[in-house]
């Protein structure tokens, strides 16, 4: 198993570039900025290429992993759930990798849909009330609306569904 390097300090690299750039005294070569710096002369090499092929001392940030979808594939998913926005993300994933022939995950699915803006939710289902029990519950309502707020107290309550009379 290889061994990882050791990442040397910020303020190490910015103390072999001055030696390297040097100062009223002259600059220092390569072995005496390792004796002074205590690190490798590897190491210090290693910093000086770097600093001049990129002009920081700091790490760049990495590339990170490819992304298994395109943004063409994104779009498609997208507009599948235009089409059916209540579909669930594992029938996306299966439409999808039977058509681009890619593996994805369901999560995968859902970091797309999100890209687009919209969310992964599904409608909560309300009971069905149907013409002749909304009829009995209205004169339900008007009977008892007078009634005071002792005897509601008194009363349990198993649907609470919301019914607006239009």
């Amino acid at each position: 198993m290889p061994s990882k390097k050791k990442e040397t300090s910020v303020c190490i690299r910015d103390l072999i570039i001055q030696y390297w750039k040097g100062d009223k005294n002259g600059r220092k070569t390569i072995r005496e900025i390792s004796q002074c710096v205590k690190v490798p002369k590897s190491t210090v090499f290693d910093v000086i290429r770097k600093y001049k092929f990129t002009g920081q001392l700091r790490n760049l940030p990495g590339k990170g992993r490819k992304p298994k979808v395109s943004t063409r594939d994104v779009r498609k998913i997208q507009r599948k759930l235009v089409i059916n926005p209540f579909k669930p993300a594992t029938e996306i994933q299966a439409e999808i990798q039977n058509e681009l022939r890619v593996m994805v995950t369901p999560q995968t699915i859902r970091n797309c849909i999100h890209k687009g803006g919209n969310s992964c939710r599904t409608a909560r289902r309300k009971p069905y009330v149907s013409e002749k029990n909304k009829k009995r519950r209205l004169a339900f309502a008007r009977n008892f609306l007078n009634q005071p707020p002792s005897f509601w107290n008194k009363v349990l309550w198993t649907d609470e569904s919301k019914n607006k009379l239009i």
